[in-house]
């Protein structure tokens, strides 16, 4: 196999290379390990590339000695990161560590293609691990650095059959830079106009392999937690321990926990990979004493049926969810999952759950833990819940009103449901009634209220956070006999287009409520206004996620940041936004309401459009089989052809040869750029016996004018006339007898 000869491949290679190398480190360690890739890996690939380089042309015995020994290094690091960490992780870096140690002696072909692939199967890693939409950046300076990368392996292959011609010449001819931009661009754009535009078909409801990773949770960290007094880096007395442990059981609606000291922190807790918006749970209370919600005991203790896999339902009604969860910040010993969860798989050897379906780990959740759920969700019109075969007797917890209840709570309940009979309508007609009667606000967190918190906000402020919404839901609905529970978790809507999962901020922490109805079951309730109920996704294309998920960015910006320059700059990017999008709509109704008008107006002269769709489908149909623009080409190249035979003998072989070269590549025998005219001419003869003694003479004429040093006279000229006529006839009549698709 022939050797390298062309120095921009090695640019390429060096660019792919490094590209996948950073995108692997910033998956695995963020931008500081992007940074060090950049810094290392660099001076790492650029050394041993231009070794590489050297190796080409020396052939040099000490270049392979480096690389062999670069290789062991590998293979020792190999060893220590499998230790360290995970096997994945040490093969992926043992790969990047052997792609530097062959690019030593990177010298054929074969070479190129194994870099190549060792660099697509790293990045296809990276963007399947990470959970940020900046390997979007990656990916497309990937495409870029592997379109440069093969457009110069395709000229170095050029370069290398290329026969008695200039090579420098053939390089220029190529215009290298200008061809790979234009490549590069057409595919990036192409792939970003299909990724965003082409609606997505609905998703495949395929169960999928369960997901698990991080540290394995042993069963008796939660003793270990108590006797500390919290985690193990945190010291405290056992009583300090008992009552922390103890506040996790209880839930204040006025200053519900982590959102009135962090009200600015709304970083990312978790990333949650499934198929459609979820409302994920988190805890049940089914007491309230006028202040604070009593959580359900986790009562009962799972074992794994199987490594890491827990069964908790053996239900097969609703529909089945797949969830996989990757912890981003540590968290409480709340297990996340979508009502009713049915199976879990989780890194430990027990968990707990509650009667109502919480989950609980042996200790705090910590970064980096990945654990897949599949849950039966039966939908009741668009709300989520569960089919619970349990006698309405069971659920007399989740009717009791807290002590001191006034009578206007249970009279403004049968108010508001005054005109439905049903159950189930009357729950309806109260979350609307929330949803419609009262204000949404962060603002009263904190806020000590003169009386009791329901209340005070039913029936004085109006005004509240979701926690306020949710109790009082509940409480309305116990006070006309309808079992309910207060319920916390978080909105998991917040869908990124370009990670495929769902953002889960501290922001984004919620409660709902869930009711109990003979026939149906456990069933959401969402009181609170600008909340909605998670649907199924819809198909649609990605540019609507985008811009839902950059508008809802923005707009949480600018509530967390509500004074600034670039608050202000936000603002003003959202309040353009939203005049486009107007203007946007507002010209899609006018283009709609001139269509709507056009078709009422041809619809009753079906008849004339008809034959006018007919005449323009001739009139085509005719210009297409009378070729006017080949006509009319042919036309310019005979009067071409009549001013050189007429004025200049040479320029007019020159132009004979060249239609010649042309209307041979139209039935399917270009030059290469690599052949000479002499080439052509072997391969055109043996090609076209009949024509042989033509294209010689006029190949040896175009030699003449091309290449001699004297002048053409007017006899040649018409040699090379009467030869040309007699080619171009053939071709014609071959074309005619050998369309493309016989030939």
């Amino acid at each position: 196999m022939r050797r390298l000869i062309y120095p921009p491949l090695y640019v390429g290679l060096y660019a792919v290379s490094l590209t996948a190398a950073m995108a692997l480190a910033h998956a695995q360690a963020g931008l500081g390990g992007a940074l060090a890739a950049l810094l290392l890996g660099g001076v790492v690939y650029a050394v041993s590339l231009m070794s590489g380089w050297s190796y080409a042309r020396t052939h040099s015995k000490s270049l392979e000695v480096f690389g062999n020994a670069f290789a062991i290094i590998a293979f020792m690091v190999l060893v220590l990161v499998f230790l360290a960490s995970s096997a994945v992780a040490a093969f992926m870096f043992f790969l990047v560590m052997v792609q530097a140690a062959k690019n030593f002696t990177l010298a054929m072909r074969r070479d190129v293609y194994f870099s190549c692939v060792i660099s697509f199967v790293v990045i296809l890693y990276a963007t399947s691990i990470t959970k940020e939409g900046v390997i979007l950046v990656y990916v497309i300076g990937y495409v870029l650095a592997m379109v440069f990368t093969f457009m110069a392996d395709h000229i170095d292959d050029r370069l290398a059959h290329a026969k008695g011609g200039d090579k420098l010449a053939l390089t220029q001819r190529m215009r290298f830079p200008v061809n790979v931009s234009l490549v590069a661009v057409t595919i990036v754009g192409a792939a970003l106009l299909v990724y965003l535009f082409v609606p997505r078909l609905p998703p495949f409801h395929m169960e999928g392999f369960p997901s698990v990773g991080g540290s394995q949770y042993n069963d008796n960290e939660r003793q270990q937690d108590r006797d500390s007094g919290g985690d193990s880096d945190r010291g405290g007395d056992s009583e300090h321990a008992q009552r922390r442990l103890a506040d996790r059981e209880m839930l204040d609606v006025v200053n519900p926990d982590g959102r009135a000291n962090n009200e600015k922190d709304n970083g990312i807790l978790f990333f949650l990979q499934t198929d459609r918006p979820l409302y994920v749970k988190g805890k049940t209370y089914d007491r309230f004493d006028g202040r604070q919600w009593f959580a359900v005991p986790t009562a009962r203790h799972h074992q794994p049926v199987e490594r890491s896999e827990f069964r908790l339902n053996d239900s097969n009604e609703g529909m089945k969810v797949r969830q996989v969860y990757t912890i981003a910040q540590p968290m409480n010993d709340e297990i996340l999952a979508a009502f009713r969860p049915a199976s879990i798989h989780f890194p430990s050897r027990q968990i707990q759950s509650s009667v109502a379906g919480d989950l609980r780990a042996s200790s705090v959740l910590r970064q980096g833990t990945v654990y897949t759920v599949f849950s039966r969700i039966h939908y009741n019109e668009h709300r989520p819940g569960s089919v619970d075969r349990e006698p309405i007797d069971a659920k007399q917890a989740f009717l009791e009103l807290p002590k001191g209840s006034s009578e206007h709570l249970k009279q403004l309940a049968y108010d508001v449901s005054a005109r439905d009979t049903d159950p189930y309508a009357k729950a309806v007609a109260i979350e609307q009634f929330l949803q419609t009667s009262y204000a949404y606000t962060l603002g009263t967190i904190g806020q000590e209220p003169t009386r009791s918190a329901i209340e005070e906000f039913l029936f004085t402020t109006k005004t509240g956070h979701c926690e306020l919404f949710a109790s009082s839901h509940a409480l309305l609905l116990r006070s006309i006999g309808i079992p309910s529970r207060f319920v916390t978790g978080f909105s998991a809507t917040r869908y990124n287009p370009l990670t495929g999962y769902y953002e889960v901020r501290r922001l984004d922490a919620h409660a709902w409520v869930e009711a109990y109805f003979e026939g149906r079951g456990w069933v959401s309730f969402e009181p609170t206004p600008g909340y909605e109920l998670p649907e199924p996704a819809e198909s649609s294309m990605a540019i609507e996620s985008l811009v839902k998920y950059l508008r809802e960015q923005i707009r949480e910006d600018v509530a967390l940041n509500k004074s600034g320059f670039w608050t202000a700059v936000w603002r003003a990017i959202v309040a353009f936004w939203e005049t486009l999008r107007e203007l946007a709509t507002s010209l899609g109704d006018w283009l709609m309401r001139v269509v709507a008008t056009a078709w009422d107006g041809l619809r009753q002269q079906l008849l004339l459009v008809a034959a006018l769709v007919a005449t323009l489908g001739l009139g085509v149909y005719l210009i297409l089989r009378a070729d006017p623009v080949g006509r009319y080409l042919a036309a310019v190249q005979r009067a071409r052809l009549r001013r050189a035979r007429n004025g200049d003998p040479r320029r007019f072989i020159l132009l004979c040869y060249e239609i010649m070269e042309q209307r041979f590549a139209r039935i399917g025998h270009p030059r290469h750029d690599y052949w000479t005219h002499r080439d052509y001419e072997r391969v055109l003869s043996a090609k076209f016996v009949k024509l042989r003694s033509h294209i010689g003479l006029l190949t040896d004429l175009f030699g003449l004018a091309r290449y001699g040093a004297k002048p053409i006279d007017s006899e040649r000229a018409h040699m090379a006339d009467r030869s040309f006529e007699l080619i171009m006839a053939y071709a014609d009549e071959y074309r005619r007898r050998w369309p493309p698709m016989a030939r």
